[in-house]
């Protein structure tokens, strides 16, 4: 099931193949075009992973990234004119450094250059399609960083002496960053203005607690992310306010089972989600249009 890729209305009917890949690789980062006439995923099939574009429908399947040897690409994210993808991608084995390239795999262009133990990894779109953000790792340290699209030099907007930033998150009104953030005691969630003003951690939790996978609502209005309890590894999806208010569990995942990737409706209404149970995953979606204070994650 790993190469197969589905699509389905929103109401789960009328699931449909669309696209059965060789060999026994994998198919991830799935991602919409802003029309939603193409999707654009990585995938090593052929033993190497690579980015690839294919029609809604499977047709017109396209690779536009070339790796070779041990490098790979992955993390393509569509530009918001959907004319590009940014993605990073390896080099030499080791290290990642930020790409673009056109639709149909032409205009290649290095955003970057990472030297030595450093790796540049995440890459988002502002939503003027005019700069990416990105991690940059080097060792156990990591800060968000932003770029221009010809080869600028890239701005560091955190500073996480002694923690790291990671996961960058634009939201859609082009204001704020919204980042992962973790000491050696706790992990949260911070924002921070473009140009690396207003810096403020929005929420944080003890360890052995865990957050990922950040996102924002279409209307910029809430930030959802997933919690991991410290204590039993449970994966549930949370929302907060980008002031730190209201913060609010959206799924109750009990022994046994988590709830992971959240995405949002266009229209900002609902979720649609991964939840496993046993091992076992299926999609779901959840109401969110009455979204309000909840319970704080412990």
């Amino acid at each position: 099931m790993g190469n197969n890729i589905w699509v389905a209305n929103s109401d789960g009917s009328e699931p449909k193949q669309i696209l059965r890949l060789g060999g026994n690789g994998r198919s991830r980062y799935l991602e919409w075009s802003p029309d939603g006439a193409s999707i654009a995923f990585a995938s090593n099939s052929d033993g190497t992973q690579d980015v690839y574009i294919a029609k809604s429908d499977g047709s017109e399947i396209t690779q536009i990234t070339h790796t070779d040897g041990d490098d790979y690409a992955s993390w393509p994210e569509w530009s918001p004119d959907g004319t590009k993808i940014v993605y990073n991608a390896s080099s030499n084995g080791s290290g990642h450094d930020v790409y673009t390239v056109n639709s149909d795999g032409t205009g290649l262009k290095r955003l970057t250059n990472a030297e030595g133990n450093v790796s540049l990894w995440g890459p988002v779109w502002s939503p003027d399609g005019t700069k990416v953000a990105f991690t940059q790792s080097r060792g156990a340290q990591s800060d968000i960083y932003t770029t221009g699209l010809y080869m600028t030099n890239p701005v560091r907007i955190t500073s996480a002496h002694n923690g790291s930033a990671w996961g960058a998150s634009w939201s859609p009104d082009g204001t704020s960053i919204a980042f992962l953030s973790a000491t050696n005691d706790a992990e949260g969630i911070s924002i921070v203005n473009p140009n690396g003003a207003g810096l403020a951690q929005i929420a944080i939790f003890p360890s052995p607690a865990l957050v990922a996978g950040i996102g924002w609502s279409p209307d910029s209005s809430w930030i959802t992310f997933i919690f991991v309890s410290g204590w039993d590894s449970i994966h549930n999806i949370f929302a907060v306010r980008p002031d730190g208010s209201e913060l609010t569990q959206i799924t109750h995942a009990e022994e046994n089972a988590d709830a992971w990737d959240p995405h949002w409706s266009p229209d900002g209404t609902k979720i649609a989600f991964e939840y496993t149970v046993d091992g076992s995953s299926d999609i779901y979606i959840a109401d969110v249009s009455s979204l309000g204070a909840g319970p704080a994650p412990k």
